[in-house]
This record gives structure tokens, sequence and C-alpha cells, in this order.
């Protein structure tokens, strides 16, 4: 029995690599490519009495919205957690994973997915936000979006994304923070 179970982990492994990025210390930002420029970092602007990074900041949730120029952009909490992206059906859905503690990245994989789990898990809504279909980028708020050079990359479509979040916590030794952004067409009105 182990063997088979062995064995399909082995297989998820190999179909489904996820890359990984974490802050310095900070919250992560999601922002449209398109409005990168407009992001500062810990850098103030002379019109301005606080950083983009200090307003990243002052989300105090898992997850939150800001603006950035005329769009807007997601924050991903104030903890420097292992993040990676995971895009389902055609991006209508993108799975945020905030690895807290595994023992393994394999084990935290194999219990995310094993049998859909990421899509059951029991998410509650956080937040919507307007898109633009383009590619968003994942990167550590400190930095200016002009000069990023580590980051994860999506592609969203056009309308809106809800989202929502869970904590997973399938036994002692894993812990993850999953946010699901799902395509919604109806402007965040349910």
């Amino acid at each position: 029995m182990w063997e088979h179970i062995r064995s399909r982990v082995t297989v998820f492994n190999r179909m489904r690599k996820l890359e990984w990025i974490e802050s310095e210390g900070g919250p992560l930002l999601l922002a449209p490519r398109s409005r990168l420029r407009d992001w500062s970092g810990i850098d103030v602007r002379e019109s301005e009495s606080q950083s983009d990074y200090d307003r990243a900041c002052a989300i105090t949730d898992e997850v939150g919205i800001i603006s950035i120029g005329d769009g807007s952009a997601v924050v991903l909490g104030d903890m420097p957690d292992r993040t990676a992206l995971v895009t389902e059906h055609a991006a209508t859905d993108v799975f945020i994973v905030r690895w807290r503690c595994a023992a393994s990245e394999e084990s935290l994989l194999a219990a995310l997915f094993a049998d859909s789990s990421i899509q059951r898990l029991p998410y509650a809504d956080a937040c919507w936000m307007a898109t633009g279909a383009e590619e968003y980028m994942l990167f550590d708020s400190a930095y200016n979006g002009a000069e990023i050079e580590r980051y994860l990359s999506v592609s969203l479509q056009a309308g809106g994304y809800s989202i929502e979040t869970c904590e997973f916590k399938p036994d002692k030794a894993t812990n993850a923070v999953v946010h699901r952004m799902q395509l919604d067409l109806t402007g965040g009105k349910h």
C-alpha cells in the first residue's frame, strides 16, 4: 500500500513542480504588470506622506486589496511565508499557497492535491478585485515595481476575481494558508 502512495506522490511531483517566492519580512504583492511603475516600494514619493510598502503593511488580514495607480493589487499578509501560484481551469481559478510548515514540499503538495483537496477546502470570503486581462506579478512589496528581479506571474482574465481564504491543517506537522481567486463576472455582487 505505501509503495502505491509513494508512487502517486512521485508521479504528482513530476507533473506539478511549483516555483516559490518569499519576502524579506513584509507582505507580498500581486499587481498588474502595467501598473508596476506606480509601485514605489519602501521609497516615499514627494507628494505622499507614506510609502507604498507602509500602505501594504497596514493591511492586517491574511489578504487584502490596495490601490496601485488607477488599478488594484492583492496584498498577502505580513508573513514571509514561501508562496506559490497554482492556476486551474484557464486561470478562472488561481490558488495562492502560503507554506507555513510541512515536513517537505512533497508532503505539503501531496496533502493539498490529494483527491482535489485544494478545491474542497472550507474557504471564507475575503475580498473582491476588478482585473484587466493581463499578467499579474507576485513580488516582495518592499521593492520598487520598476526594479523587481524576483517574481512569479500569472495571467488573469478581465472582469474581477472573488478572493477566499482558508487555513489548511491536515495534520500537526502541516500548515498552509490557501487563497482561492475565482473569476467572477458579477462585479462582486452575489
